[in-house]
């Protein structure tokens, strides 16, 4: 173990240590990430590349560091040990750089909140080895907690009034105001590619997935930005650490909310970036005569995510975007019916989200029109409304919520072993 390495520059009043990890499953397995979101008064920022894990922390409190070096001597963690090896360590090759625009949310002239994650598409680029992803994280503290929920719940009700939003945005704003209600950090997301025409690939996708999804829910481009990065960006300096004071403006409160990352999203990033490297293998057995379709709403991004690993594992084959789009050369429409002309079933991850969702809408109708098995699987205890009340009116609706994952796996097994039968 090496003594940790502080960057020494007059410049700037923060002080950074970094350090790198193996790349594998011993990070998750001893609980690195629990310890990494208890610090304090720390930014942290985990740099994901093909074989390693960069770690990097900053701090205008240099005892906080030193505490940190203290608690991780326990892991397998490589500080660095000098100033040549601390700048091996941070500045990496790759120029090009694609992050999230915190400006670039907008109705109209209207800020708004969208759920947005660069990792939903990251986590399935196939050429994800051929970039590196960065996310650093900024604790909020509970006085800054408060006054950013009361400034948000203030701005949407203003919206709400005022009858300035799409009924499909309105409620896009209050289910970012519950990241609020639970432990959260500041995330800011970058991802850096070492070939200009890859980045403008992977910004192609994304924009063409954004486009047929949120902005059919009254959102407007994809918020990115291209080669924004600074070296202190690099460094892991957080760009909320000077923003702190625009929570009080109520125009952006709801903005600064989407980038809010709860726990459960942070232990779902760390958890599945190493299972992404393993092709999927599916049992030698039949399960069904066409593959899955797997349709939700961003919101329920994880979920739907894990339920396709639980199905895939037991010997199903599913198809879900962003995944499955990313291995073909076609833009979203054209994706999603390839989707569905190979498939014989649909589940429908329903919550609350899902009745403003203008694109579950059309899948499923589509899926009807095709004569598909639909399961229509409950993960909030909410009922449909509009138009998917009309389409999923004929259907057996699934409850996860109150069920386990062995309890909903055997009820889909047997929905559609029972579909394979009759047909």
């Amino acid at each position: 173990m090496y003594s940790a390495c502080f960057s020494d520059d007059n410049d700037r009043d923060f002080f950074i240590i970094c350090g790198q990890i193996a790349f594998n499953s011993y990070v998750i397995d001893d609980g690195l990430y629990q310890y990494l979101l208890l610090f304090k008064n720390i930014d942290i920022s985990l740099r994901y590349m093909k074989d390693k894990i960069i770690l990097i922390f900053l701090s205008y409190d240099k005892q906080a560091l030193y505490d940190v070096i203290n608690k991780l001597s326990q892991f397998n963690i490589d500080f660095a040990k000098n100033a040549e090896d601390f700048d091996q360590h941070i500045f990496m090759e790759e120029p090009f750089s694609l992050t999230t625009d915190y400006q670039g949310f907008s109705y109209g002239d209207i800020a708004v909140g969208c759920d947005f994650r660069l990792f939903h598409y990251w986590l399935t680029y196939q050429n994800r080895n051929n970039s590196i992803y960065q996310i650093t994280l900024h604790n909020l503290d509970t006085t800054t907690s408060k006054e950013l929920k009361r400034s948000a719940q203030k701005y949407i009700c203003y919206l709400d009034v005022e009858d300035i939003l799409p009924q499909s945005a309105l409620l896009q704003q209050y289910e970012i105001l519950k990241r609020s209600n639970d432990k959260a950090w500041f995330a800011n997301e970058i991802i850096f590619f070492a070939d200009e025409e890859e980045l403008y690939d992977f910004k192609s996708m994304v924009d063409d997935i954004f486009t047929n999804t949120s902005r059919g829910e009254s959102f407007c481009e994809a918020p990115l930005a291209v080669n924004e990065y600074t070296d202190a960006l690099m460094l892991g300096y957080h760009p909320m650490q000077t923003e702190l004071h625009n929570f009080y403006n109520n125009d952006y409160s709801v903005v600064w909310s989407s980038y809010l990352f709860l726990k459960k999203e942070l232990e779902f990033l760390v958890s599945n970036i190493t299972k992404n490297n393993k092709k999927r293998t599916y049992q030698n057995h039949k399960k069904s005569n066409g593959k899955i379709f797997i349709s939700y709403t961003s919101n329920d991004y994880m979920t739907a995510y894990n339920l396709r690993s639980l199905l895939e594992s037991n010997g199903f084959n599913c198809w879900m975007a962003p995944d499955d789009i990313n291995k073909t050369n076609l833009n979203y429409p054209s994706a999603i019916l390839k989707g569905l002309e190979e498939s014989s079933s649909i589940i429908v991850v329903f919550s609350e989200a899902t009745n403003f969702s203008v694109h579950v809408a059309k899948e499923v109708d589509l899926a009807l029109s095709k004569e598909l098995l639909i399961i229509p699987l409950r993960i909030e205890d909410v009922s449909p409304k509009n138009d998917l009340k009309y389409l999923l009116a004929l259907c057996q609706w699934l409850d996860k919520f109150a069920k386990t994952d062995d309890e909903v796996l055997a009820e889909i097994t047997k929905r559609l072993a029972f579909n394979l039968s009759s047909n």
